[in-house]
Protein backbone atom coordinates (compact mmCIF):
# COMPACT_ATOMS: atom_id res chain seq x y z
CA UNK A 1 0.00 0.00 0.00
CA UNK A 2 1.40 3.59 -0.44
CA UNK A 3 0.59 6.05 1.92
CA UNK A 4 -0.06 9.68 -0.09
CA UNK A 5 -0.03 12.60 1.58
CA UNK A 6 -2.02 15.49 0.09
CA UNK A 7 -1.63 19.48 0.90
CA UNK A 8 -5.29 21.11 -0.70
CA UNK A 9 -5.99 24.20 -0.93
CA UNK A 10 -8.96 25.81 -3.43
CA UNK A 11 -8.50 29.76 -4.91
CA UNK A 12 -10.98 31.81 -6.56
CA UNK A 13 -12.23 28.57 -8.10
CA UNK A 14 -9.26 26.36 -9.06
CA UNK A 15 -7.80 23.73 -7.12
CA UNK A 16 -4.30 22.72 -6.33
CA UNK A 17 -2.73 19.73 -4.45
CA UNK A 18 0.71 18.90 -3.52
CA UNK A 19 1.27 14.97 -2.99
CA UNK A 20 4.18 13.37 -1.31
CA UNK A 21 3.75 9.64 -2.02
CA UNK A 22 5.61 7.12 0.67
CA UNK A 23 5.38 3.16 1.86
CA UNK A 24 7.21 4.74 5.19
CA UNK A 25 5.11 6.16 7.68
CA UNK A 26 7.96 7.21 9.77
CA UNK A 27 8.79 9.99 6.67
CA UNK A 28 5.24 11.41 6.81
CA UNK A 29 6.25 13.90 10.29
CA UNK A 30 9.32 14.93 7.99
CA UNK A 31 6.91 16.38 5.27
CA UNK A 32 4.60 17.91 7.26
CA UNK A 33 7.49 19.79 9.10
CA UNK A 34 8.98 20.78 5.68
CA UNK A 35 5.12 21.80 4.39
CA UNK A 36 4.50 23.78 7.75
CA UNK A 37 7.89 25.54 7.31
CA UNK A 38 6.96 26.60 3.81
CA UNK A 39 3.32 27.53 4.78
CA UNK A 40 4.70 30.42 7.55
CA UNK A 41 6.06 32.61 4.10
CA UNK A 42 2.78 33.40 3.25
CA UNK A 43 -0.71 33.51 5.64
CA UNK A 44 -3.29 34.41 2.90
CA UNK A 45 -4.89 31.20 2.55
CA UNK A 46 -6.01 28.31 3.46
CA UNK A 47 -4.53 24.82 2.87
CA UNK A 48 -5.74 21.68 4.75
CA UNK A 49 -3.66 18.39 4.88
CA UNK A 50 -5.03 14.81 4.26
CA UNK A 51 -3.77 11.12 4.47
CA UNK A 52 -4.80 8.22 2.18
CA UNK A 53 -3.96 4.93 0.83
CA UNK A 54 -4.14 3.31 -2.22
CA UNK A 55 -2.79 0.48 -4.65
CA UNK A 56 -0.99 2.83 -6.03
CA UNK A 57 1.36 5.63 -6.37
CA UNK A 58 -0.60 7.95 -9.06
CA UNK A 59 -2.54 11.35 -8.05
CA UNK A 60 -5.51 9.37 -10.53
CA UNK A 61 -5.86 6.66 -7.59
CA UNK A 62 -6.24 9.41 -5.19
CA UNK A 63 -9.01 10.72 -7.01
CA UNK A 64 -10.34 7.44 -7.70
CA UNK A 65 -10.21 6.73 -4.07
CA UNK A 66 -11.92 10.31 -3.15
CA UNK A 67 -13.19 12.88 -6.30
CA UNK A 68 -12.63 15.39 -3.97
CA UNK A 69 -9.56 15.77 -5.36
CA UNK A 70 -10.80 15.56 -9.03
CA UNK A 71 -9.54 18.56 -11.59
CA UNK A 72 -6.08 20.08 -9.16
CA UNK A 73 -3.23 21.07 -10.25
CA UNK A 74 -0.76 18.60 -8.54
CA UNK A 75 2.71 19.27 -7.35
CA UNK A 76 5.60 16.86 -6.46
CA UNK A 77 7.62 19.97 -5.22
CA UNK A 78 6.57 21.78 -1.87
CA UNK A 79 7.52 24.66 -2.63
CA UNK A 80 6.35 24.86 -6.33
CA UNK A 81 2.79 24.54 -4.93
CA UNK A 82 2.94 27.74 -2.24
CA UNK A 83 4.65 29.52 -4.92
CA UNK A 84 1.65 28.73 -7.30
CA UNK A 85 -0.76 29.28 -4.20
CA UNK A 86 1.07 33.11 -3.36
CA UNK A 87 1.15 33.99 -7.14
CA UNK A 88 -3.01 32.95 -7.50
CA UNK A 89 -4.04 34.47 -4.03
CA UNK A 90 -2.53 38.12 -5.49
CA UNK A 91 -5.38 40.26 -6.24
CA UNK A 92 -5.31 41.58 -9.55
CA UNK A 93 -7.06 44.62 -11.20
CA UNK A 94 -9.77 42.37 -12.70
CA UNK A 95 -10.58 41.89 -8.97
CA UNK A 96 -11.01 45.15 -7.71
CA UNK A 97 -12.84 46.25 -10.67
CA UNK A 98 -15.59 43.30 -10.47
CA UNK A 99 -15.71 44.56 -6.68
CA UNK A 100 -15.97 48.25 -7.54
CA UNK A 101 -18.57 47.41 -10.07
CA UNK A 102 -20.87 45.42 -7.94
CA UNK A 103 -20.58 47.61 -4.94
CA UNK A 104 -20.85 50.83 -6.58
CA UNK A 105 -22.51 50.27 -10.18
CA UNK A 106 -19.66 52.35 -12.40
CA UNK A 107 -19.62 53.06 -15.80
CA UNK A 108 -16.54 52.38 -17.55
CA UNK A 109 -14.92 55.84 -17.28
CA UNK A 110 -15.43 56.14 -13.51
CA UNK A 111 -14.44 52.62 -13.16
CA UNK A 112 -11.22 53.29 -14.94
CA UNK A 113 -10.37 56.31 -13.13
CA UNK A 114 -11.15 55.46 -9.78
CA UNK A 115 -9.24 52.12 -9.68
CA UNK A 116 -6.35 54.29 -11.20
CA UNK A 117 -6.46 56.43 -8.09
CA UNK A 118 -7.06 53.36 -5.79
CA UNK A 119 -3.80 51.44 -7.21
CA UNK A 120 -1.32 54.98 -7.37
CA UNK A 121 -2.80 56.08 -4.01
CA UNK A 122 -1.66 52.75 -2.34
CA UNK A 123 1.25 52.26 -3.91
CA UNK A 124 2.90 56.41 -2.75
CA UNK A 125 1.36 55.09 0.95
CA UNK A 126 2.68 51.78 1.07
CA UNK A 127 5.37 51.78 -1.52
CA UNK A 128 3.94 48.20 -3.00
CA UNK A 129 0.85 47.40 -5.51
CA UNK A 130 -2.38 46.55 -3.57
CA UNK A 131 -2.78 45.04 -6.69
CA UNK A 132 -1.81 43.58 -10.20
CA UNK A 133 -2.46 46.03 -13.19
CA UNK A 134 -1.15 47.12 -16.27
CA UNK A 135 -2.50 51.11 -16.70
CA UNK A 136 -1.85 52.57 -20.15
CA UNK A 137 -1.79 56.35 -21.14
CA UNK A 138 -5.03 56.77 -23.49
CA UNK A 139 -6.64 60.07 -24.57
CA UNK A 140 -9.03 60.86 -21.30
CA UNK A 141 -6.43 59.14 -18.80
CA UNK A 142 -5.32 56.01 -17.00
CA UNK A 143 -6.69 52.56 -18.55
CA UNK A 144 -6.60 49.12 -17.30
CA UNK A 145 -6.71 47.36 -20.22
CA UNK A 146 -7.85 43.66 -18.92
CA UNK A 147 -10.72 45.57 -17.35
CA UNK A 148 -11.67 47.84 -20.10
CA UNK A 149 -11.44 44.70 -22.32
CA UNK A 150 -13.85 42.54 -19.74
CA UNK A 151 -16.00 45.47 -19.10
CA UNK A 152 -16.56 46.17 -22.60
CA UNK A 153 -17.24 42.58 -24.30
CA UNK A 154 -18.00 40.27 -20.82
CA UNK A 155 -19.40 42.40 -18.45
CA UNK A 156 -21.62 39.88 -16.76
CA UNK A 157 -18.95 37.83 -16.24
CA UNK A 158 -16.98 40.60 -14.33
CA UNK A 159 -19.86 41.07 -12.29
CA UNK A 160 -20.46 37.93 -11.23
CA UNK A 161 -16.86 36.81 -10.27
CA UNK A 162 -16.02 36.91 -6.52
CA UNK A 163 -12.53 36.20 -6.75
CA UNK A 164 -11.93 39.71 -4.54
CA UNK A 165 -13.48 38.81 -1.30
CA UNK A 166 -11.99 35.08 -2.04
CA UNK A 167 -8.71 36.10 -1.97
CA UNK A 168 -9.06 38.90 0.88
CA UNK A 169 -10.91 36.39 2.71
CA UNK A 170 -7.96 35.16 5.00
CA UNK A 171 -5.77 38.42 5.41
CA UNK A 172 -5.16 39.44 8.41
CA UNK A 173 -6.15 43.14 7.05
CA UNK A 174 -8.91 42.67 5.27
CA UNK A 175 -11.05 45.64 7.10
CA UNK A 176 -8.61 47.79 6.49
CA UNK A 177 -8.28 46.63 2.72
CA UNK A 178 -12.23 46.89 2.14
CA UNK A 179 -12.24 50.79 3.85
CA UNK A 180 -9.53 52.33 2.24
CA UNK A 181 -10.92 50.84 -1.12
CA UNK A 182 -14.48 52.44 -0.54
CA UNK A 183 -12.94 55.61 0.70
CA UNK A 184 -11.19 56.21 -2.78
CA UNK A 185 -14.34 55.93 -4.22
CA UNK A 186 -16.31 58.30 -2.03
CA UNK A 187 -12.91 60.77 -2.39
CA UNK A 188 -12.55 60.32 -6.46
CA UNK A 189 -16.10 60.10 -7.96
CA UNK A 190 -17.35 63.32 -7.88
CA UNK A 191 -14.54 64.13 -10.08
CA UNK A 192 -15.90 61.97 -12.36
CA UNK A 193 -19.25 61.88 -13.09
CA UNK A 194 -20.79 60.78 -16.00
CA UNK A 195 -19.70 63.78 -18.52
CA UNK A 196 -16.50 64.47 -16.97
CA UNK A 197 -14.94 62.62 -19.95
CA UNK A 198 -16.03 65.08 -22.02
CA UNK A 199 -13.52 67.85 -21.06
CA UNK A 200 -9.88 67.25 -20.14
CA UNK A 201 -10.06 70.13 -17.78
CA UNK A 202 -12.15 67.88 -15.45
CA UNK A 203 -8.99 65.66 -15.43
CA UNK A 204 -6.86 65.53 -12.49
CA UNK A 205 -4.60 63.00 -13.97
CA UNK A 206 -4.41 65.22 -16.97
CA UNK A 207 -2.65 67.93 -15.74
CA UNK A 208 1.44 68.83 -16.50
CA UNK A 209 3.92 66.41 -15.68
CA UNK A 210 1.57 63.68 -14.48
CA UNK A 211 2.62 60.30 -14.52
CA UNK A 212 -0.07 60.22 -17.40
CA UNK A 213 0.79 63.09 -18.85
CA UNK A 214 4.65 61.82 -19.07
CA UNK A 215 3.73 58.33 -20.50
CA UNK A 216 2.22 60.36 -23.22
CA UNK A 217 5.09 62.30 -23.56
CA UNK A 218 7.04 59.30 -23.95
CA UNK A 219 4.80 57.71 -27.13
CA UNK A 220 1.45 58.28 -28.25
CA UNK A 221 0.76 54.57 -28.44
CA UNK A 222 -0.93 53.88 -25.25
CA UNK A 223 2.04 53.57 -23.37
CA UNK A 224 2.34 51.56 -20.00
CA UNK A 225 1.82 54.34 -17.21
CA UNK A 226 4.90 53.39 -14.01
CA UNK A 227 4.96 52.85 -10.63
CA UNK A 228 8.40 54.72 -10.96
CA UNK A 229 6.65 57.64 -12.23
CA UNK A 230 3.45 57.18 -9.67
CA UNK A 231 5.85 56.89 -7.11
CA UNK A 232 7.58 60.38 -8.26
CA UNK A 233 4.64 62.76 -9.94
CA UNK A 234 1.43 60.83 -8.31
CA UNK A 235 0.97 63.99 -5.72
CA UNK A 236 0.57 66.34 -8.78
CA UNK A 237 -2.81 64.72 -9.70
CA UNK A 238 -4.35 63.81 -6.41
CA UNK A 239 -7.39 65.41 -5.13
Amino acid sequence: MYIHLIVYSRISGKKFAYQYVTKNVKQLSKIRKLILENAEKCDNYDFSMHTLQTDENSFESVVKLDPYFKDSTVFTDIESFFKSLNDSSKLTALDVGSYLLRKFSLNSFPLQKILYYIYADYLEQFKEPLFEAKFEAWNHGPVEHDVYTKYKHDQPKLLKSVAFEQKISNSSNQIDLIRFINSEEIKYAPYYGEDAWESNDKNLTHKANTPWSRARDRDDNNENITDEDILNYHYIEKA
